[in-house]
């Protein structure tokens, strides 16, 4: 019996290779697909022009004169503010479809590193968190009597930061092990195709 991990034969009896000590009964787990890594590419690509082009479309829109000066009657809020919050809206629907794709995509293109996901997408929500807060703020400030309804949000958005940031050290920490072990046997696989 040949081990899935490195090729070596070894007796079928044995639980660990002879060569690499790795479960020979266990199989390796799949590579991402191609057509998987490639979606996955294209719709980051995708989301990074996107949220390049809104912040360029709200620099514009808000730094023009006749936007800045522009006062609606009995309305709390400027108009470089509102078109901001619009902005930020439009970022934050754009950044959750990017999560709900991207658990959709990665298991499928980085099979190997599922947990990396929790990593990513908590650093996702936490741009999404700060965009949701600077879009509320301005709207908070024009209509709240005092400082109680910010304080909150951001009492309850720290929470929320904490709790995620927390979930994904854990599962970022307890995958260390592995990720450090592939590494380590994956270096003198490459090492040997290399020399061949």
């Amino acid at each position: 019996m040949n081990c899935p991990h490195c090729n070596t034969p070894n007796d079928p009896s044995n639980r660990f290779c002879v060569n690499c000590g790795r479960d020979i009964h266990v199989q390796p787990m799949a590579r991402g697909t191609p057509s998987a890594v490639g979606a996955l590419g294209v719709q980051t690509v995708q989301l990074f022009i996107a949220l390049f082009g809104l912040s360029i479309l709200n620099s514009i829109l808000t730094g023009l004169a006749f936007v800045e000066e522009l006062r609606i009657p009995d309305f709390e809020l400027s108009t470089p503010s509102v078109i901001t919050f619009l902005i930020y809206f439009v970022a934050v629907i754009l950044l959750v479809n990017y999560v709900r794709m991207l658990s959709f995509l990665w298991p499928q293109a980085f099979p190997r590193y599922p947990e990396v996901m929790a990593l990513v997408g908590g650093v996702i929500y936490l741009i999404l968190f700060t965009l949701a807060y600077q879009g509320l703020k301005p709207l908070i400030l024009a209509y709240a009597t005092d400082t109680i309804p910010l304080t909150l949000l951001q009492v309850i958005l720290l929470f929320v930061s904490l709790i995620m940031v927390g979930r994904a050290s854990v599962i970022v920490y307890n995958a260390l092990p592995v990720w450090l072990s592939d590494l380590r046997w994956q270096m003198p696989a490459r090492t040997e195709k290399e020399n061949e």
